[in-house]
This record gives structure tokens, C-alpha cells and sequence, in this order.
């Protein structure tokens, strides 16, 4: 979708436009209905510094001792009745998670563009910071998906706020809106003709690039499939490499784009839990592979321990 979104922009672009349009591909149809759920949710309306009502679901994942709660920034397409199967099953592991649409995405007011979904991520980690936290041990992760994570970057990195988080996790995303649609553009035959396009007429003003070094002193995962066949993982190594402090950089083999801990992957979705539960162990060192060998470690010692 992102890719057919793209390359329309180069050629609109030839008659003259100025915005990332391209980028948004929100649909309000309501996919899933109430009953669908296997867990109870609240659904609430945030009022976003863009201006515009924010529709956002609480869904809680019962018992008397969450873990924690993740707050989900979703990519290009769609809305959160469609996008909440990437981090549902979340629920059966002691989370509480946190969905939301953008503005003009879903039920929630306005139109897409580069400022009001900044201000909209703005508005969204405001409410997580003041969330109160049911226990001593519950955790509060942000979790961004494509588009998501630079949404969420963005926000994150120029907020008034100190941010309370355990945990950052950036999935198949991206650091420039400018790069990425050049890139895209550049895959198609004789794209590499019109490449200069997006790069005059693509806003970057709130893309992260420029921002990462103000990401909060929090555990970051950067994460990337090598198989991705939209958004190449070299962007994610980028931001790894550009962002400071306490950090790791995953990329999982044989997913799709924004799939990396979908429920096709359950070995990604066990190696993730890892973190959830531990954000301490983010580090360099700690890679997609030693995250593995430590789960198959473990996996090895209750198997003797059930001897």
C-alpha cells in the first residue's frame, strides 16, 4: 500500500504538491465489533495538542497483577480495529495494551499530515506518563510499527515531559520521510529518473532523523525483518546507529514488512517477552542471536529441571 501510495506522490508531484500525503492511508470503517475481544477494553477519547479527538482503547488483560502496560503506534494503514491483532496476544501474557488512531485514522477527528500526528504522539505519551500504575512492578513500553515508529520518535524526542518508561521498541521503521520515498520510488522501472522528486517536495521537518539523539535515556530495541521488502533494514540500522544510550539492534530473518512479532512468528513474539520482562538486558551485545541462544538455554534447563 505504502509503495502504490509513493509512487502516485512522485507523479503528482510533477504538477506540484508540498506535502507527505503519501504516507497516510487511514480507513474509518470499524472492522471488528465489541464481542470480538477475548479481553475487556474501555474505549476513551484523548483531546491531542493537533486540536483533534483522539479514539484510543484501553484493553486489560485481567487479574489482579499486570505486568505492564504497551502503548501501540500503528504504521500507514488502516486503523486500530485492524491493526490491534500485532500486539493482542500480548494480552494472554500479563499485559495491559494501549491502542489508538491517529488523527483522521478510525473514529478519531482531523486529517493525517506530518504535524497533527507528532502532536498527536505527544498527546498519547502525556496520557501514558500520567497513567497511574497499578503496582510496583508494572512497566510502561511504547511500542511503534513503520510509520508508527516514526510517529512515535518524534513525540518521544521533543516532548515537555520526562518520559516514566521501561522500554522503547521500533519495529520496520524509518528515520526520513524524504529517504524512504526515494527509496520506494527508486524500485519501480526508470524510477531512478524521478528520485529527486520526493526529495524536493517530501516534508522531513518532523521526521526523526534530527531528533534521535533526544530520545528519552530509556532501553531502545530497534528491530527489522532482513526480508523486508518495503522499507529496507539498512533505516533501521541508521537510527540504531544514530540514537544513544542503552540500546540493541534485532534483525529477525524470513518476515514481512511490519511483521516482525506477528502471530505467524511465536519465536520473535517469546524472544520479545524476554525484554518485556527484562528491559535490563538491552545492550549492543544483545542481538537478535544471543536472544535466541539465551531462550534455548532456558528452555534447555526446564526441560532437565523436569527430568
Amino acid at each position: 500500500m505504502l509503495r502504490a501510495y509513493l509512487v502516485a506522490l512522485s507523479l503528482i508531484c510533477l504538477t506540484g504538491c508540498s506535502s507527505n500525503w503519501a504516507f497516510y492511508a487511514p480507513t474509518h470503517e470499524i472492522s471488528r465489533s465489541p464481542d470480538s475481544y477475548s479481553y475487556a477494553y474501555e474505549e476513551i477519547w484523548i483531546d491531542s495538542e493537533s486540536g483533534n479527538r483522539l479514539n484510543a482503547q484501553i484493553h486489560f488483560s485481567g487479574g489482579s497483577n499486570p505486568a505492564g502496560m504497551v502503548m501501540h503506534f500503528h504504521g500507514n494503514r488502516g486503523n486500530i480495529t485492524e491493526t490491534f491483532e500485532k500486539v493482542e496476544w500480548l494480552l494472554d501474557e500479563g499485559f495491559d495494551v494501549v491502542v489508538f488512531d491517529y488523527s483522521g485514522y478510525g473514529k478519531s477527528d482531523g486529517t493525517p499530515t506530518p504535524e497533527t500526528t507528532y502532536l498527536d504522539a505527544r498527546s498519547m505519551l502525556s496520557f501514558l506518563n500520567k497513567f497511574e500504575r497499578p503496582n510496583n512492578h508494572y512497566k510502561k513500553i511504547v511500542w511503534g510499527t513503520s510509520l508508527g515508529g516514526a510517529i512515535m520518535m518524534s513525540g518521544l524526542s521533543s516532548s515537555a515531559e520526562s518520559h516514566d518508561l521501561e522500554l522503547v521498541i521500533v519495529d520496520s521503521s524509518f528515520y526520513s520521510y524524504q529517504k524512504t520515498a526515494v527509496h520506494v520510488v527508486s524500485q519501480y522501472p526508470l524510477g531512478g529518473l524521478i528520485t529527486w522528486l520526493p526529495a524536493i517536495f517530501v516534508d522531513d521537518k518532523y521526521a526523526p532523523e534530527s531528533r534521535l539523539d533526544g530520545l528519552p535515556d530509556t532501553p531502545i530495541l530497534f528491530s527489522h525483518c532482513d526480508t523486508d521488502a518495503l522499507i529496507p533494514m539498512e533505516f533501521t540500522k541508521g537510527m540504531y546507529d544514530m540514537a544513544s544510550g542503552q540500546k540493541a539492534l534485532w534483525i529477525l530473518p524470513g518476515c514481512k514488512h511490519a511483521r516482525s512479532f506477528a502471530n505467524e512468528h511465536p519465536e520473535n513474539q517469546n524472544l520479545l517477552m524476554q525484554v518485556l520482562d527484562e528491559p535490563e538486558r538491552i545492550s549492543p551485545q544483545y542481538t537478535y542471536a544471543k536472544a535466541l541462544k539465551d531462550f534455548n538455554a532456558q528452555l534447555l534447563a526446564v526441560e532437565r529441571d523436569n527430568l
